[in-house]
């Protein structure tokens, strides 16, 4: 173990934490999804969330002060080769 490795779980400990839990920032994404066994609307309402959610964390890390109107804006813009 690194010495920054160390240090941090002393901090940790020492914060009350019995230790440091790995967690993975890609459990559960993609969200579990059967394309096959679903409808093309219940395809589609998922895949406009998914929308959202990503370009709200975009934008957020570039940032830009992200509304739904913004966001509605930017999906409704024609792009090329769209």
């Amino acid at each position: 173990m690194k010495a920054e490795s160390r240090k941090l779980q002393a901090i940790m400990e020492g914060a009350g934490f019995d230790g440091v839990k790995r967690v993975n920032p890609f459990d559960g994404f993609p969200p579990p999804f059967d394309f096959f066994g679903r409808s093309i609307e219940e395809t589609h309402a998922m895949m406009s969330r998914l929308y959202v959610s990503d370009a709200y964390n975009s934008l957020s890390i570039e940032g830009y002060k992200v509304t739904p109107e913004l966001i509605e804006r930017l999906s409704s813009v024609d792009t090329p080769g769209r």
